[in-house]
């Protein structure tokens, strides 16, 4: 019932020059139920009349004079807001119906006019035009419906990384006060035993393996504390604590990292972004690449900061299953969140090319 008055308020534009061909038109238009129809005999205003009403159906003479039909159909088509061009001519001229429904045209009337096909031609080309609308409405409720939940997420999964960074340093302060505090005790209590059992060489051996692996624990501690909150951002920089992350992997991989690093303009978060960008590409870099050179740079321009990590390893498809590519989407969206982006460039056997790219934010430009 809806499509039924859906149709009959279908707001239709009759097009003619001859007068008894509008009233023909427009006394039939509304006996048959129709409640939204005018006409005008100037074919050169229907274009700012479609701009300005919309029509769902406009009916067409082919030919007037001054502009005929097909003039007015290459006018529409040129400004419709739309691609499909709700127009059925009408003609008496039966060679110009095919080139009529070339330029556009979805449908045709002959003259002189059989009343009951131009009532069938009109219904069933304003229901085509009514499930076309309402299909059209749809998609856009459905565009808009995925466009919020695509903003939702994408809020869910920025405050899910904030709350994470938060977590992993409460973890990494009390790691470092509270497990720091027991080691450093525990180091103090074997350096008086040991200066008590000097005597005793096999307890002596045992202490000083004891002390060695205690010192093992003490740089454990360390590194997991630095990887879950790096301190050496806040005290030493972003420079600084790349260049000791860079060592780090380097010494792990038993190759020398080029690095070419630039102090940036970047707030807290762009600074601790990056750091994780390259911790998490050098990360798949110690996993899965088996490079012999490594190159990470990190260059300030202008108006933004471009990251690079550069590797000669074994290279793979980024197009391949998404399951292999958590890490590098996880990278991005963290990247994007900032208003930046990352882009992947690798083949197999070719090495790989990961870039970020983040702007200068303007309060640390101001504070550079």
């Amino acid at each position: 019932m809806t499509l039924e008055l859906d149709i009959l308020a279908a707001n239709i534009l009759i097009v003619d020059d001859q007068p008894a061909n509008v009233r023909l038109l427009s006394r039939l238009l509304t006996e048959a139920g129709y409640s939204q129809v005018t006409s005008t005999m100037n074919p050169s205003e229907v274009c700012a009349l479609h701009r300005r009403n919309g029509y769902d159906l406009i009916l067409l003479d082919l030919k007037m004079p001054g502009m005929d039909g097909f003039a007015v159909m290459e006018g529409l088509r040129s400004n419709d807001r739309e691609s499909y061009l709700p127009v059925i001519v009408v003609t008496a001229e039966p060679g110009h119906k095919l080139r009529a429904l070339q330029a556009g045209a979805k449908d045709f009337i002959s003259k002189p006019f059989d009343l009951v096909e131009v009532k069938t031609r009109i219904r069933n080309m304003l229901e085509v035009r009514m499930l076309y609308r309402n299909l059209e409405r749809q998609k856009r409720l459905l565009e808009q419906a995925v466009h919020d939940q695509t903003a939702e997420l994408r809020e869910l999964a920025g405050y899910l990384i904030t709350a994470r960074e938060d977590e992993k340093a409460h973890l990494a302060r009390e790691l470092h006060d509270e497990l720091g505090a027991l080691l450093t005790a525990m180091k103090l209590n074997i350096l008086r035993l040991r200066s008590r059992l000097l005597e005793d060489p096999a307890m002596a051996a045992r202490l000083e393996q004891m002390n060695r692996h205690l010192d093992e624990g003490i740089s454990l501690k360390r590194r997991i504390v630095e990887g879950l909150r790096p301190s050496s951002l806040t005290t030493l920089g972003l420079t600084i604590s790349l260049a000791n992350l860079c060592a780090e992997v380097g010494t792990r991989l038993n190759i020398a990292i080029q690095i070419e690093f630039d102090e940036v303009g970047l707030t807290d978060e762009g600074q601790l972004a990056i750091y994780r960008l390259v911790q998490e590409a050098l990360n798949n870099v110690c996993k899965y690449a088996k490079a012999t050179r490594v190159r990470v740079s990190v260059k300030s321009e202008p108006t933004l900061v471009r990251v690079q990590i550069e590797d000669d390893g074994i290279g793979f498809d980024p197009s391949g299953p998404k399951s292999a590519a958590h890490g590098i989407a996880g990278m991005r969206f963290r990247i994007e969140q900032l208003n930046g982006s990352m882009s992947v460039a690798s083949r197999p056997g070719e090495g790989t090319l990961l870039e970020a790219i983040m702007p200068v934010t303007l309060a640390a430009a101001a504070a550079g």
